[in-house]
């Protein structure tokens, strides 16, 4: 299969299928040490419960992107 035609079957494909190739490419050009993969994970986990634990101010999806 060429570079063309391979570029062609993702265009076609449904968008979470073209999510989850695109994820893929991705992890395989810039693969991540375990101990960053770990550091993310913790700074995750840390948002989560400063969140659940009301210390920090949220806003939506439509006021972060609005125009104003």
């Amino acid at each position: 299969m060429s570079k063309q035609e391979l570029i062609e079957e993702f265009r076609n494909l449904p968008l979470d299928e073209k999510l989850e190739l695109s994820n893929t490419f991705n992890e395989i050009l810039n693969p991540m040490s375990m101990e960053i993969e770990e550091a993310w994970l913790n700074e995750v986990q840390r948002r989560v419960k400063m969140h659940k634990n009301g210390e920090v101010e949220t806003i939506s999806y439509e006021a972060f992107f609005s125009e104003d």
